[in-house]
């Protein structure tokens, strides 16, 4: 459920920044293979590749989309060990 919550954290980001998945990809340092399909619902990514995105996307933007989620999508919150970075902060 967390990565579920993640990755629409994630396309949303992209989504409201307008940024396109070649230029997402770079922000993130990944190859662009990996995130062509993160408009579609079977993308699974691996921890790695969220942990790249998430790493990018500043903490109030994530606290942000996890207060406003209306299950739309546009929630979030990191996958990762830890909790939150928007929790952390």
């Amino acid at each position: 459920m967390l990565s579920t919550m993640l990755i629409n954290g994630i396309r949303r980001y992209r989504r409201e920044h307008g940024l396109s998945i070649r230029g997402y990809a770079r922000l993130a340092g990944v190859s662009e293979p990996p995130i062509r399909g993160i408009d579609g619902p079977d993308w699974n990514p691996t921890f790695k590749t969220l942990a790249k995105f998430e790493a990018v996307i500043p903490p109030e933007f994530m606290a942000s989309a996890n207060e406003n989620d209306s299950g739309d999508g546009g929630g979030g919150c990191c996958a990762r060990a830890g909790g939150c970075k928007s929790a952390a902060a």
